[in-house]
């Protein structure tokens, strides 16, 4: 059992308690979200936790909140890239960039998926922006398309 399982299996416990007390609580059901993705990604019951991830990332994004606060809708689109549901994917990362309330590893999961549907002119200046934004690991995948 690796130390972040663990974690995240506590973290789990008293999220869940916060939420026994106030189901509208943005910070947990955001936590609980994460949570659910970290096990997912060390392979534990991925596509449920994946699931059970997005369900309480939809709860928060339910709740009204700041126009600035996206971190639920970041979570959502790399959860749906990470389940290979582009489409959705794409749907939530444009609107995070129509809104100018993106990072650099959104616009580098849209680059991502642009290469694997073989539109490879459209990804490289997604890629240079995925830079502009702080997300180096971009510089690689910039060069493959270059070659």
């Amino acid at each position: 059992m690796s130390r972040l399982w663990r974690l995240s299996l506590n973290l789990l416990k008293k999220t869940k308690k916060v939420l026994s007390i106030d189901e509208r609580n943005i910070f947990a059901l955001d936590c609980l979200g994460f949570a659910h993705k970290k096990l997912a990604l060390e392979g534990i019951d991925e596509e449920k936790n994946y699931n059970d991830g997005l369900e309480y990332l939809k709860r928060s994004e339910r709740i009204e909140k700041p126009d600035d606060d996206v971190y639920a809708k970041q979570q959502m689109a790399e959860i749906y890239w990470m389940q290979d549901k582009n489409d959705e994917a794409l749907q939530v990362i444009d609107k995070l960039i129509d809104h100018k309330h993106t990072n650099g590893f959104m616009y580098y999961i849209k680059c991502r998926i642009k290469v694997e549907n073989d539109e490879i002119e459209d990804a490289i200046p997604l890629y240079k922006e995925s830079l502009n934004h702080g997300h180096y690991d971009a510089m690689s995948q910039l060069g493959f398309c270059y070659q």
